[in-house]
């Protein structure tokens, strides 16, 4: 079960202001949600197998996928003459993040 002075911990983090029946009713939730992530880390994984597309059933290694090979890319004139805007020879993005 998760402490109180957890969850009002966890509050001040998240700049939450909380109230007595907030803090009993989160550790309630917390408390199950943490005892259902117990259960998935105590599961054991070796009996999965593996399903990623185009693996070998066992394969379990980068040598089932293909070769890493050069190939030509797009030029560079060619990839900023497809931009909105651009400056000082790249992409332009406005600014979304104020500092």
């Amino acid at each position: 079960m998760i402490t109180r002075d957890e969850i009002l911990h966890l509050g001040k983090l998240a700049s939450l202001p909380l109230e007595e029946p907030e803090i009993a009713a989160l550790s309630k939730d917390l408390g199950v949600i943490l005892g259902h992530v117990e259960h998935v880390l105590i599961a054991s994984a070796s009996a999965i197998t593996p399903s990623a597309p185009g693996a070998a059933p066992g394969a379990g290694s980068l040598d089932a996928l293909r070769a890493d090979t050069v190939a030509p890319g797009l030029r560079h004139e060619d990839a900023l003459a497809a931009a909105p805007e651009t400056a000082d020879g790249g992409f332009s993005v406005p600014t979304f993040v104020s500092g």
